[in-house]
């Protein structure tokens, strides 16, 4: 699994959408879909805002 399949399952499982996490996480819905989909690598700095959104440990994301 990669990170941005890691990231949408935790969204999906925290019952968030696309526009919620992209919100609390402060980056663009298109951005957060680019993630999602493997189109774009995120930088540390968007892995931890998204961390902290989905109220996960950052490692989680970078080993699931």
């Amino acid at each position: 699994m990669n990170i941005g399949q890691t990231i949408k399952m935790c969204r999906t499982r925290r019952g968030l959408s696309q526009e919620k996490l992209a919100k609390r996480a402060e980056c663009s819905v298109s951005y957060l879909s680019l993630l999602e989909n493997n189109q774009r690598d995120p930088t540390l700095s968007t892995v931890k805002r998204i961390s902290i959104a989905l109220n996960v440990p950052i490692g989680i994301l970078f080993f699931l």
